[in-house]
């Protein structure tokens, strides 16, 4: 008998909680303090790194809560921003064994015109993960965030 008032009191209780509205926006932390770029629905991330003193742009394939790096067979990701493309390639690292056609890291250069001014308005033109293709996923671009700075730069 004990069970069923728990039972019920519990529903009671999720039922008062139900506002009957939209639930609440789901968000991640970029790990490396750059622009999160959700892949689908909660399936994976690609992370954007750019360091906008150096033009290092950095890109950081991630798994569905950023918390996990996800290696992919690509040896390249090309990104167009305005009327130009930009191509970041595979990163090696010896200390996690990824390889060119199996890493989670890329990296190319970005260098702004005079005539731009962040946010940078892009476009990811394919990348396949999980199995999944997906092509021509938007972006907003900012320049990282400097707390991070330390980070980036001793995961390099």
């Amino acid at each position: 008998m004990n069970l069923v008032r728990c039972l019920l009191v519990l529903g009671f209780a999720l039922a008062a909680c139900d506002s009957g509205g939209e639930p609440p926006a789901h968000s991640h932390t970029a790990p490396h303090g750059g622009t999160l770029v959700p892949l689908g629905d909660h399936f994976a991330n690609v992370e954007l790194v750019w360091d906008s003193a150096t033009g290092r742009l950095e890109a950081f394939i991630l798994g569905p809560h950023a918390s996990q790096a996800v290696r992919i067979t690509a040896e390249k990701l090309d990104l167009t921003l305005g009327d130009r493309s930009i191509v970041l390639h595979a990163v090696e690292s010896a200390l996690s064994g990824e390889t060119v056609g199996d890493t989670s890291a890329f990296a190319g250069e970005l260098v702004p015109r005079q005539d731009e001014a962040p946010p940078l308005g892009g476009s990811l033109t394919r990348i396949e993960v999980f199995g999944q293709t997906f092509e021509n996923v938007a972006f907003e671009l900012e320049p990282a965030s400097d707390a991070n700075q330390d980070s980036r730069e001793s995961s390099r």
